[in-house]
């Protein structure tokens, strides 16, 4: 959502985005309560989840062609399956060297958990979340024309 003031305060910035299967990312994000703010108020219902996720996609396409934006893309899935290929990309991208220090993450995460995710990331990268709208296709129907155009965009 701050892509516009990033690229305005750091036009040389990389900016790494991170990308999930859409449907997976509104489940998720709907289904986890996270402190209140003007964004987290858009994961309370599916539709508000969907129409925000397309919102910001859409911000992000915008700006990657009108800011010229140095977007690398990491996918969560890719990220499970080559964590320290993955990582080691995303390093050396900003100029910094493979640490075995990376793989503590949980540990860090468990230390200082405040979200969600924090929790989630207790528990290291897995398998777990991806693909779950599956179990939920039916209740994310009314939904699933506003993420189509996202889940083929993506390539999911």
């Amino acid at each position: 959502v701050l892509l516009p003031l990033i690229a305005r305060l750091f036009p040389d910035a990389k900016i790494v985005l991170s990308l999930r299967d859409p449907r997976d990312v509104v489940l998720s994000g709907f289904r986890r309560r996270f402190q209140m703010n003007g964004a987290m108020f858009e994961l309370l219902t599916p539709l508000g989840a969907a129409q925000f996720y397309e919102a910001v996609m859409t911000l992000v396409e915008r700006g990657r062609i009108a800011l010229a934006l140095d977007l690398h893309e990491v996918r969560h899935e890719d990220l499970v399956d080559d964590f320290e290929g993955q990582v080691g990309r995303v390093l050396a991208l900003v100029g910094l060297d493979w640490s075995e220090r990376v793989r503590a993450f949980p540990e860090r995460a468990a230390a200082h958990a405040r979200t969600p995710s924090d929790y989630q990331l207790r528990r290291g990268l897995n398998r777990d979340g991806i693909g779950s709208w599956r179990r939920y296709e039916a209740q994310l129907q009314p939904v699933m024309s506003i993420l189509e155009p996202w889940v083929r965009r993506w390539g999911y």
